[in-house]
């Protein structure tokens, strides 16, 4: 009997997707319920976990996991072993975080020649800075250490996404410190990726996030999660 449930385990252990994810909370924890509503509907087992962005992405390249979530449209032509599901999970906004009154921001071309930090995997914070000719870009491993190098003047502004920045920075007590530069640099939508070993349950996946979206249960999602900041409580899809 007991070798028959570890058998049961076993199988059922490897039959289960493991989800990376490079993201912050509160994001974190809207891409888990959103996953976690989108499986049960697609009847997939699945785990989540938490990884340094690029390791996320390479895992997954490497089909060393199944999936990353989530990602910009563009992804899929930088690794060629991830497949898109073609149904956007949110839009996201990055912005510019920097000491308070240390700069005077008024345009993007005020950053070109400024140590600008970039999370080491957020791929629209590489390509913003590449398309826009940033010549002293500098990667991190993660949002702590972007905001401990500002701090010790090692940056002159970083660009991170709005609401996982923002609570990184609550965390770390910095709200009086740390200012984001407003309007955001950076809108995009966000797309989950799967190794394309995968390729065959895509089209399911993107039926049954649409069928999310047309009957409410993910506006009901969005909508919890805006709770947590009344002022944009009548925002959907703009995490």
């Amino acid at each position: 009997m007991f070798v028959c449930l570890l058998l049961v385990n076993v199988l059922f252990a490897q039959n289960r997707l493991v989800i990376n994810t490079g993201w912050y909370p509160p994001n974190k924890d809207l891409i888990e319920n959103i996953l976690n509503e989108l499986f049960v509907r697609a009847n997939i087992s699945y785990s989540f976990q938490q990884l340094p962005s690029e390791r996320a992405l390479r895992n997954v390249d490497l089909g060393l996991d199944d999936g990353d979530a989530v990602r910009v449209f563009e992804v899929e032509t930088m690794y060629t072993n991830l497949r898109r599901v073609n149904e956007h999970f949110f839009t996201s906004n990055f912005s510019a975080f920097y000491i308070n009154k240390s700069l005077s921001l008024k345009s993007v071309d005020d950053m070109w020649d400024k140590n600008v930090g970039i999370v080491n995997g957020t791929k629209m914070a590489q390509k913003f800075a590449n398309d826009n000719k940033f010549t002293k870009v500098i990667k991190v491993v993660n949002y702590e250490e972007g905001l401990l190098k500002l701090l010790d003047k090692k940056l002159d502004l970083i660009i991170l996404n709005h609401r996982s920045a923002s609570s990184v920075i609550k965390n770390m007590h910095l709200e009086d410190i740390i200012v984001e530069h407003t309007p955001a640099l950076i809108q995009k939508k966000m797309y989950l990726y799967l190794h394309k070993k995968h390729e065959k349950i895509i089209p399911e996946l993107e039926n049954e996030l649409k069928k999310m979206k047309a009957d409410g249960s993910y506006q009901k999602i969005i909508q919890k999660y805006l709770e947590q900041f009344p002022s944009e409580k009548g925002i959907i899809d703009a995490p």
